[in-house]
């Protein structure tokens, strides 16, 4: 989660170029769907931040209570998973 400043999400293209696929700034998250059970572990995008930015690190154990507790937020982490997959491949193919 960001606490403060900004954080790039991108995508290296066919060719190796860095396309920016989001940009986070306070109260956004990002790397929740490595967390996910049965979730796919294998990296889709990448994460930096060129300015001072915080973060906060939810530990798994923790975010897999979270989970266990509220299966309507499962649902829907998965489905902004889905649609994610679905941009990060259409970005992949151009």
């Amino acid at each position: 989660i960001v606490l403060d400043g900004m954080v790039e999400i991108f995508i290296l293209d066919t060719s190796g170029k860095i396309v920016i696929f989001a940009r986070l700034n306070r109260g956004r998250y990002f790397g929740e769907q490595a967390l996910l059970p049965n979730g796919n572990t294998k990296r889709n995008s990448y994460a930096r931040a060129d300015v001072k930015t915080r973060l906060i690190r939810i530990d798994r154990s923790f975010f897999e209570i979270i989970l266990n507790r509220d299966h309507k937020l499962l649902e829907a982490l998965k489905k902004i998973g889905e649609s994610q997959a679905i941009e990060i491949n259409k970005i992949k193919a151009n």
